[in-house]
């Protein structure tokens, strides 16, 4: 008998005894157990040495991990608390002691400015521990999507398309196009559907740093947790722009979406759609919502600048969207 024929049968057995009567499961569910040990034990005989000691290694830090997860969740929890109990006392001390303002109130900034700092680490720490899991052997990223992790080498299907436009200096990528490639762009999706040239995830492009004139993106970054787009993904795209090179992006309008639920011209399943994705495939997930205001303040954290708001509240379909474009500095 194979292996996985072992397995699915010791699996039947576990789950026969399991689901059973209670005295039944207690007699029974040792023999269960067992019978898995030993198909799991031959799967580890079976694995080649080097794949196993990966499994290993990640084993291990899985459980160093484990191993510090309370303690640095309750330092979070205690300081936090702690800067919420210092707020109060300033606040306190603001309304009593008005003599003291200067002083009160540089202690106010003093305090913002170290919850600032633990909370950037907490972020950064949280970040490493999710992300940093998901490199491959050679340690590029991977791309997050919907919780599954998805390396794929870039392939580019139409090399004379790209060639044209590295020749005529305008080399202009359209990021994850899906059945929508647009004319004038290479279109780039996971995917290789009819109309993409390249086939590639949105951080690992088969261009080097200052090749592009423009990268653009409709409804992308909305699908990536917030430290992935500002810790790996705008600084990834900004060094492929050359300088003068322009970023823009399409995405969901947060704040016309939220204004037009409260006046009551979007109802919530609306409303949850597009903030969450429609949830129905491997990246129809959405991570994070951005308002014009805050896309653009990461733009410019990224370095970017003369950003600017080309559309708002623009009805696309049941979505509500703006497009937004920045220069890097030429």
């Amino acid at each position: 008998m194979t292996f996985r024929n072992k397995l699915r049968t010791a699996s039947r057995r576990a789950s026969g005894r399991l689901t059973a009567g209670p005295e039944r499961r207690l007699d029974h569910h040792d023999v269960a157990l067992r019978d898995i040990t030993a198909a799991l034990q031959e799967l580890q005989a079976w694995v080649p040495p080097d794949i196993r000691e990966r499994i290993d290694q990640h084993h291990r830090v899985v459980q160093e991990v484990e191993d510090v997860m309370p303690q640095l969740l309750n330092t979070i929890s205690s300081a936090h608390g702690q800067q919420r109990a210092a707020a109060r006392q300033i606040a306190d001390l603001q309304a009593s002691r008005s003599d003291h303002r200067a002083e009160i109130d540089d202690l106010k900034r003093q305090t913002a400015e170290l919850w600032d700092r633990l909370d950037k680490t907490r972020a950064e720490l949280l970040f490493e521990l999710r992300y940093q899991a998901g490199q491959n052997s050679s340690g590029a990223e991977t791309s997050p999507t919907a919780g599954a992790e998805t390396q794929l080498d870039p392939v580019i299907v139409d090399p004379a398309r790209v060639e044209a436009g590295k020749a005529n200096g305008e080399l202009r990528l359209n990021l994850g196009c899906g059945h929508q490639p647009l004319d004038g762009y290479i279109n780039v999706d996971m995917r290789a559907l009819p109309g993409v040239d390249v086939v590639a995830t949105v951080d690992r492009l088969p261009f080097e740093p200052n090749d592009l004139d423009e990268v653009f993106s409709a409804h992308v970054v909305e699908h990536f947790p917030q430290e992935q787009v500002t810790r790996v993904l705008l600084p990834y795209w900004f060094g492929l722009l050359r300088p003068g090179g322009e970023f823009r992006a399409v995405v969901p309008d947060a704040g016309a979406m939220l204004a037009g639920y409260a006046a009551g011209t979007i109802d919530y399943e609306t409303l949850r759609e597009i903030t969450f994705g429609g949830q129905e495939y491997e990246g129809d997930f959405h991570f994070n919502s951005y308002t014009t205001d805050s896309l653009g303040a990461l733009l410019v954290a990224a370095g970017f600048e003369s950003v600017e708001v080309e559309a708002e509240g623009r009805p696309n379909g049941k979505c509500l969207e703006f497009q937004i474009v920045a220069r890097k500095p030429a």
